[in-house]
Order: C-alpha cells, then structure tokens, then sequence
C-alpha cells in the first residue's frame, strides 16, 4: 500500500486487504483517510508496521491485524486511536519485548484484545494498566512462563480471560482479585505446579473456570466466589489432592473433571 492509495475514498468507512500476501504499508497510507471505522488486514505477509501509521485515525473503531508475521511493534504504534474497540493481533510472531508497557496507552476505550497464538514470554507490569473497559483479554496459545503480580488488577470490567496454553508454573497470589465481572477464566494446559492459597475472588457472575491438563503438585487453594451459578472444569489431580472451594451465598455449584465427571456437589453457606 502506497500513500495514494485510499486517495478520493472520502465515503469509505470499512477497508479490508486480506489474504493478498501484502507485505508492506507506507508510512502514510492511511492519512488521507480519516474517517475510517474499520481496517482488516488479516492474513498477510506483513513482518512490520511503520510507527504511528494509524495515528491519524481517531475515530477508527476496530483493527484487525491477526494472521501476519509481525515480529516487532513501535510502542507508539496505537497511538491517537482514542475510539479504538477492537484489537486483534492473533497469529502473528509476537515476542518479548515487542509490547511495552506504553504501547496500549491510548486505548482507553478498547473492550476486545485479542493477543491469542504469539511468541509471548513475558508481559510488562505496566501493559494493561490504561485499559480499564477491556472486557475480553485472549492471550492462550503464547508462551508466558509468568505473570507480574496483580498485572490484570486495573481491568475491572474484564469478563473473559484465556491464559490456556502457556509455559506458566506458578501464578502469584491475588492474580485474579478485584474482577467482579469476570465469567470466563482459563488456565489449562499450563505446567503449573502449584497455585496460591488466595488465587481469586470475588467473582460474583463467574460461570467457567477452566483448569485441567496441569502439574499440580502442591496442595489446595482457595477459591472466594461469591456467584449463583459455578461451572468449573477441572484434572484428575483432585482425585489426589484436595481443593478447598469457599461458596458464599452459593445456590448450585458443580465441579466435575475434564471428561465431563462430576466428582463434588456441595451445598455450602461460610
């Protein structure tokens, strides 16, 4: 794409390049287009993106950027997208460092990031701090071997979060406090070894906490829910050793194994 390439589309809203094998983008390729809501360049062969290239784009709403081979990203790369919702970098080369602690600072008004099938080791203390409607959060499928403490603490109105998939071992304590909107939490398939005494809380709606295919060794931990309704999948590791689980206010709660058994019912008021 050059820089006239989207010259005279002053009507255009949506723009979409996908499976084209483009594999770059001129600095100002979007300037002369700043009414744009939405841009999909999914699937490409896009290795780099020039720093700042959607600056110009305030009132762009949606990004779809996944299935490219995007090694590196400018930490101003988002920078100026202040109406931005939708973020999809699924399917790329994502490694540590490419995402500083800046690089989502502008996107206040982000609800879906979508990070799932990079080369991810590490996150940034600071990364998610400015993302305070995020309501989805994909990063499954990396290759993060641990997460700052309390890392996801600013994200309030998270709903969904999938960390399945990974290299993590240990989680620190309180990973998943201060969520009360959370409904969907993965952790499986992770080598975890052992899990803190206070791994979540108060997580009234919560419905699917998905925790099997780990390498507990250590025991149980606590799960503070406070929730009418809790579906929760975990391993066969509960066979061996125990799992304390504290329900307030609980109606129904089922905990069943990974192939669909149900192993305990409680009916509990602490």
């Amino acid at each position: 794409m050059d820089e006239k390439s989207l010259e005279n589309k002053q009507l255009l809203l949506r723009f979409a390049l996908t499976n084209s094998h483009l594999h770059t983008i001129h600095p100002e390729a979007f300037r002369v287009a700043p009414q744009l809501r939405s841009i999909m360049l999914s699937s490409n062969d896009l290795t780099s993106l020039p720093a700042r290239v959607f600056s110009s784009l305030a009132d762009l709403e949606q990004l779809f950027l996944d299935g490219n081979l995007l090694e590196t990203l400018a930490p101003d790369m988002f920078d100026g997208l202040v109406s931005l919702q939708y973020l999809d970098l699924s399917r790329n080369k994502l490694s540590s460092p490419t995402l500083p602690s800046t690089i989502f600072h502008s996107l206040t008004k982000l609800v879906n990031l979508v990070i799932y099938n990079n080369e991810l080791e590490e996150l940034d203390p600071g990364l998610f701090q400015d993302l305070v409607n995020l309501r989805e959060l994909r990063l499954n499928h990396n290759q993060i071997a641990s997460l700052p403490p309390q890392v996801f603490k600013a994200l309030g109105n998270l709903e969904i979060l999938t960390l399945s998939s990974n290299e993590l071992q240990t989680i620190p304590e309180k990973s998943f406090y201060y969520m009360p909107k959370m409904t969907h939490l993965t952790l499986y398939n992770n080598p975890l070894i052992s899990l803190p005494y206070e791994l979540m809380g108060h997580m009234p709606d919560v419905e699917e906490f998905y925790l099997f295919f780990l390498c507990l060794i250590s025991y149980g931990f606590v799960l503070r829910l406070q929730t009418r309704r809790i579906l929760q999948f975990v391993n066969k590791i509960l066979n061996i050793f125990p799992i304390c689980i504290s329900v307030f206010a609980l109606l129904t709660a089922k905990l069943v194994t990974s192939d669909g058994r149900q192993i305990l019912c409680p009916s509990l008021k602490w």
